[in-house]
């Protein structure tokens, strides 16, 4: 089985240039869930990021990085 590299609100926040509190508005209205929580920090699915980044996107117009098997780009 594949290690899949989960990736933290703060660090989508910070690659995406977006604020915390407008992730969590967005994670919450799609109702996606962590995948896995460590002391009380949630990380998500790369499908979830890309769930995420096109909400960003369609929201702005803007081009958003998106997720490879590497981590962000």
């Amino acid at each position: 089985m594949q290690d899949i590299d989960l990736t933290s609100v703060g660090r989508i926040a910070g690659q995406f240039q977006t604020p915390v509190t407008k992730l969590m508005s967005i994670i919450e209205q799609l109702n996606i869930v962590p995948q896995q929580r460590l002391n009380g920090v949630g990380y998500y699915h790369p499908n979830d990021v890309e769930r995420i980044a096109a909400v960003l996107q369609e929201r702005s117009g803007h081009t958003i990085p998106t997720m490879d098997r590497q981590g962000i780009q």
